[in-house]
């Protein structure tokens, strides 16, 4: 308790030996207790990504969550199941 926060960025790092097992669709979900969630915002990454920079998603949140969850349910693969999502190497929230 205490610990909620207005999350309105989202960063994620590509591996930078694997670029094409980024993702390209997620939703990042907030939930207040951890059981009902609710959907904030669709992530999208248009493209394959060209580097292992930060890419940043900013989109408009209203409401304090105390857990966060990223679903990510496709990729740009093709060398795995194709267009399945399979690493990235960092995850960052930002108030």
């Amino acid at each position: 308790q205490g610990n909620d926060k207005t999350i309105r960025s989202l960063a994620a790092r590509p591996r930078g030996d694997h670029l094409d097992e980024f993702f390209h669709n997620a939703n990042l979900f907030g939930s207040v207790y951890g059981k009902r969630w609710e959907v904030i915002a669709p992530i999208v990454q248009p493209k394959l990504p060209e580097s292992s920079e930060w890419i940043r998603w900013d989109f408009h949140n209203h409401r304090s969550y105390r857990y966060y969850k990223l679903d990510i349910y496709d990729g740009y693969s093709h060398t795995r199941p194709p267009h399945k999502f399979a690493s990235l190497a960092e995850l960052a929230l930002f108030e």
